[in-house]
């Protein structure tokens, strides 16, 4: 019975807690945003500028956005997700754009 009173008071302390405190709030991820069909590099460097994300920065010798990204596009040896980067809503998110590696 003992155990059973603890139960109830820890649960009615933790829900009053969650009452007058918060607990949080829970992020549901919204919507994967729609590739964007014609995108190129110009395209995507153009929209990791607009929203500050590193990437869109020269690298250290001087190379462009634009470079880079056409540089590993005309490779080869990696498939980028242009039309997920350009619609990515965040420098995050457009990390996240999965690119494949070709054999």
């Amino acid at each position: 019975m003992k155990t059973r009173s603890t139960a109830s008071l820890f649960l009615a302390l933790v829900l009053e807690a969650c009452t007058t405190l918060g607990c949080g709030h829970i992020v549901m991820p919204g919507p994967s945003p729609i590739p964007h069909p014609g995108a190129t590099c110009d395209t995507v460097c153009a929209h990791e500028f607009s929203l500050g994300c590193p990437a869109a920065q020269p690298t250290a010798d001087g190379r462009t956005c634009v470079d880079v990204c056409e540089n590993i596009t005309l490779s080869g040896y990696v498939t980028l997700d242009l039309g997920c980067m350009d619609a990515a809503p965040t420098c995050a998110a457009v990390d996240q754009c999965s690119a494949s590696i070709n054999n």
